[in-house]
């Protein structure tokens, strides 16, 4: 066994105690460290900023207009912010699950209600409250297409006339576009209307 005398007693009992305290100090420090540290799930983070986009929403809704989105938002979303669709909107041709894109144009379209003249058939939109006959100040070119006579270039014609000149203020003035003729516009002249 080890003899030690006085003085190394003295010595190896006061390294102990300073092992003893340096032991006890740095278990404490080490405590009090992870009492402060929070926990990971406590632990504040910069929060992501949401990234905006910007929607166009027209046609069918109730409140038409340029919107601001959350990214990852969907087409559904853009039309509830816009008042949702109103009674002509049909929202069975828009996919409303889609993502939307920054400057996305949603366009919610209106129902198309069929109706049939001289076996032809015309959208709602294009006739005329008080009878079957198509409006040619509102008929889009599928109705004017839909008319005996009248191919798709000459719907087109048509519009364009209507564009670059005003409504028509007479049935007659059919006759100032280019490609109609007396004989077509006699097929015609009963078929339409400019209420």
């Amino acid at each position: 066994m080890w003899e030690f005398n006085k003085k190394e007693q003295y010595i190896i009992g006061l390294l102990l105690l300073i092992l003893f305290l340096l032991g006890g100090g740095i278990i404490y420090r080490y405590s009090q460290e992870t009492k402060a540290a929070p926990r990971l799930e406590e632990r504040e983070f910069p929060k992501a900023e949401k990234k905006l986009i910007v929607i166009h929403v027209c046609g069918a809704v109730k409140h038409p207009g340029v919107y601001r989105l959350d990214s990852g938002k969907r087409v559904i979303d853009a039309v509830e912010k816009a008042g949702g669709a109103d009674e002509e909107g049909d929202l069975d041709k828009l996919n409303l699950a889609a993502v939307l894109k920054d400057g996305e144009k949603v366009l919610v379209p209106a129902i198309v209600q069929a109706t049939t003249v001289e076996g032809k058939a015309l959208s709602k939109q294009s006739l005329s409250s008080s009878n079957s006959l198509i409006n040619l100040n509102t008929a889009d070119a599928q109705a004017l297409d839909s008319l005996p006579g009248i191919g798709p270039s000459l719907a087109e014609r048509i519009l364009a006339y209507r564009q670059e000149h005003g409504v028509f203020s007479t049935v007659e003035d059919l006759k100032k576009v280019s490609g109609i003729g007396e004989k077509k516009f006699l097929k015609l002249k009963e078929l339409v209307t400019v209420n």
